[in-house]
């Protein structure tokens, strides 16, 4: 569908600029995870995404996995000059570099990220497990469990992540004792914690009609993700009441700002424009 290759497009765009940014900051770890969600946006087709993961790896000394990087860059683009004179500088130190043990790790399919209006919704999770989540990125596949009126984010060995936010937890949980279906994935890790995306992958035919997520935004317009800075929790001495509103507790304010991964338009030139220069973050140090 023309709107889902749009969506992608965006976020593969978002991503590239959120990139930039954290390499120009000495992120290293994140812009790995960034370089990797847009890797599996593009089904590997990325040549630039590939020399940026490349530029990564080889400042957090992960000199194997930056080699394999630049030569998938090559693969792409044999061209790019840059990725040919790290890949050959990085022979050596890839030889010399202790082979590492491998762990498998479980990607959601990137089609998961594209908005849909009333079927996805981001939250911060609460409580979140800063060791299990430490060893997560940005795609990987979160298993919803639940616990009486609780719902837990899991990682696939089992390991507790967090727990989702009471009121969306009721809501959702009421529409999975209908018959719905959801899947959840990482979709960005902060200083503290993470940001999960839920999605409904199935509609029970009883619940057809009822958005899993209410739309509310400004003017009315559609807003299907929850501003991880909006969601409200509930002391744990009160009772957790449910919304009698479509869009309680959702994003209203048109004019609020996320609090991590934006990235202006003028930084974002200067990012290209430090590419351009022999101060690139991705130019061979």
């Amino acid at each position: 569908m023309v709107y889902q290759t749009d969506e992608l497009a965006r976020l593969r765009r978002q991503r590239s600029e959120q990139a930039i940014k954290a390499a120009m900051q000495s992120r290293w770890e994140e812009a790995v995870q960034l370089n990797q969600q847009i890797i599996e946006l593009t089904g590997g087709r990325d040549g630039d995404a590939f020399n940026r993961l490349g530029r990564a790896l080889m400042a957090i000394g992960r000199y194997r996995d930056a080699r394999e990087a630049y030569g998938r860059a090559l693969q792409i683009d044999p061209t790019n000059q840059i990725a040919r004179k790290n890949y050959s500088s990085l022979e050596q130190k890839a030889q010399g570099e202790a082979p590492a043990l491998a762990t498998p790790r479980d990607y959601v399919d990137p089609k998961l990220f594209v908005e849909e209006t009333g079927k996805s919704g981001i939250t911060a999770l609460m409580r979140p497990q800063r060791e299990a989540i430490s060893h997560m990125t940005a795609g990987e596949r979160v298993l919803l469990r639940r616990e009486g009126n609780q719902l837990f984010a899991d990682n696939t060995a089992g390991d507790l992540l967090g727990q989702v936010e009471p009121r969306l937890a009721l809501r959702l949980l009421r529409f999975m004792d209908g018959g719905n279906q959801y899947a959840a994935a990482i979709s960005a890790l902060t200083h503290d914690g993470a940001r999960v995306i839920i999605k409904e992958t199935f509609q029970h035919p009883s619940q057809a009609g009822r958005p899993s997520f209410p739309p509310s935004g400004l003017n009315g317009s559609p807003r299907p993700y929850t501003r991880e800075g909006l969601v409200r929790y509930d002391d744990e001495d009160e009772e957790v009441q449910e919304e009698t509103e479509a869009g309680e507790g959702w994003d209203t304010d048109g004019d609020a700002q996320e609090t991590t991964g934006d990235v202006r338009l003028l930084d974002y030139q200067k990012a290209q424009e430090r590419d351009d220069s022999d101060g690139s973050p991705y130019d061979d140090e």
